[in-house]
Formats: structure tokens, sequence, C-alpha cells
């Protein structure tokens, strides 16, 4: 069976699947575990739109009008989750505490390191959302190394990325 002929996983698919493996290869506490999922997912739901085409927005629209909780997970596929991916690490995402932050920013990176290793992304479409996680993700672990928190980013998070952006 050739991948074009296999179904497409949804996000939500996706995140069960990692964090159930998160779970079981890494020793970290399962409520924090469960809580960096819950506050992921809250994320993809509030910023996930946005990066959306209009066909999806439409969709998404009429699913919200029958089952609004948790719809843009369960209806949209696996790539729809990378472009919010860089808001997740933004200063209005991060978790306060230190342990939870450094799980979010580590975890986060482990996410998107299995999706664009994993086949079910479309690497090349995107790209610019994969440059601006990893932008975002090493901004925070130099801060992180620094031992300070992070600062507002110059530029909004939707900014288009300049070749001068790039490290």
């Amino acid at each position: 069976m050739s991948r074009s002929s296999q179904p497409t996983p949804t996000v939500d698919d996706v995140l069960r699947v990692f964090f159930a493996q998160q779970r079981q290869a890494r020793p970290i506490r399962e409520d924090r575990s469960l809580r960096l999922e819950a506050h992921l997912r809250r994320c993809v739901e509030e910023c996930g739109p946005a990066y959306i085409s209009e066909e999806w927005w439409l969709v998404l629209q009429v699913e919200q009008c029958f089952e609004p909780e948790d719809s843009f997970a369960r209806l949209l596929p696996a790539d729809c989750l990378l472009p919010p991916m860089h808001d997740f690490l933004s200063p209005d995402w991060l978790f306060d505490h230190g342990t939870d932050r450094l799980v979010q920013v580590n975890h986060s990176y482990r996410l998107v390191c299995w999706l664009c290793s994993s086949g079910l992304v479309n690497l090349r479409e995107l790209r610019p959302s994969i440059v601006r996680f990893m932008i975002r993700h090493d901004e925070l672990t130099v801060r992180s190394k620094a031992g300070k928190r992070p600062e507002v980013p110059h530029q909004p998070a939707d900014a288009l990325i300049r070749r001068e952006d790039l490290p």
C-alpha cells in the first residue's frame, strides 16, 4: 500500500501517539506530561486557525458548530500542527515554572523532530514553519543556558523571516 492511499493522521492522532511514547520512554512525571499535552492542545486550538487555508477554516467553522471542543486537533491533518509550534514557545505560552518550561521546550523540540523524521508531514511545504520554530527554540535554549527568562520578540511571531534573521 502506498503512502498516498493511507489515511492522513490528524493533529489529535499525532499528539496522542507522541505523548504516549514520551511517557513510556522518558521518566518525567505523568502529571507534568499530561499538563504539557493539555497546554499544547489549548495552544493549537487557539493559535492553529491563524495558519490554515480558507477552505480548512470554513470546514473548521462548520465542525465547531456541532462539536466545538478540540475541533482543530480532531479534524485537521498532522501538517497543521507544525505552524503553531513556534507560538507554543512564545512568552505568552511558556510555563512559568522553570522545570515545566524546560520540559515544554525539550518536548516541543522532540515533537517537531519526530514529525519531520516520521514522514507524516510535508517538509517542503512546512519548511518556513520549521525554521521559525527552530529559531525560537534556539533562542530559548541560549537564554536558558545563560539563566535568563525569555524576552518578548522584537518582531511579531508571524513576521516573514528574512535571510538576515537566520543564524
